[in-house]
């Protein structure tokens, strides 16, 4: 448990599913592996999720004030720069020619809204009063970076729409419940989340119905039955985690079994082929 409580800490285990994410999209749209991107993701998600860290100490406060001061442009300027000048050098490792300038905007998209992301719970902002924003915004960074930029890299979107869609539901089901976790600290942040203005059992079943549209997406998928069992074995394992969800539940239990479980997504593929 040491290894594992080494692993969140340092958010480590995050980045590892990551990394697990890209290689299992990137295995979908072609068969092989693309290195370099996949450890850009993974250094990426290391460096957003401790700068995330970094910026929850007091020693930020003072960054906070210059937001509310209106000066948001300025630091959101400095630090998408810094994140997207990190971006570029990584992909500088990968065979630019390649890279249409539509993925590297992608990138840099997903990028500077992470940066937004992570600094919303202390800055006033207007889209804060809609609960699904959110959890639905760290839903498409994340979906962005290991799945639409690959795909777009290699293939069409239609012909892997339905590995697509259930991955969709089973990581907006999981960002949903996630904000159980964060009650308090949205509250605190004046951020309207599901979890705080319609309860916490609502959400528990409205990221319930999400994994059962995500086991119907299964049967149209066009794989063998060995995939499509395993991706419904993972919303069901998803579902079970969910519905043992509660205010008490320590951070634990959310960084190693919730996320935990976006990473079965490449064993699964491995284990049953498609």
């Amino acid at each position: 448990m040491k290894l594992f409580n080494f692993l969140i800490k340092n958010n480590i285990w995050i980045a590892l599913i990551s990394l697990s994410n890209v290689v299992y999209f990137q295995l979908i749209f072609s068969g092989k592996v693309e290195v370099t991107y996949a450890l850009v993701v993974f250094t990426g998600t290391l460096f957003i999720y401790n700068l995330h860290r970094y910026l929850k100490k007091s020693n930020t406060i003072r960054i906070i004030e210059i937001i509310n001061e209106n000066k948001s442009l300025i630091l959101f300027a400095i630090l998408s720069v810094l994140f997207i000048v990190f971006d570029f050098v990584g992909l500088r490792l990968v065979d630019i020619p390649r890279y249409s300038p539509v993925i590297l905007l992608l990138f840099a998209l997903g990028s500077a809204g992470t940066i937004i992301y992570l600094l919303s719970s202390r800055m006033e902002l207007p889209w804060k009063k809609y609960t699904i924003i959110k959890p639905l915004s760290l839903t498409v960074i994340w979906f962005l970076l290991v799945a639409l930029i690959p795909l777009i890299h290699h293939t069409s979107p239609w012909e892997h729409w339905g590995k697509l869609t259930h991955f969709f539901l089973v990581l907006f089901a999981i960002c949903l419940v996630f904000d159980i976790k964060d009650l308090d600290i949205d509250r605190q942040g004046h951020i309207n989340t599901i979890a705080n203005v319609y309860g916490v059992q609502f959400t528990r079943r409205f990221a319930l119905v999400l994994l059962v549209l995500s086991i119907l997406v299964t049967f149209f998928i066009h794989a063998s039955w060995n995939y499509r069992i395993g991706l419904m074995g993972i919303s069901l394992l998803t579902m079970f985690a969910i519905k043992n969800v509660n205010e008490q539940n320590k951070s634990d239990y959310y960084y190693l079994w919730l996320d935990g479980l976006l990473g079965l997504f490449l064993p699964v593929l491995l284990i049953c082929g498609l």
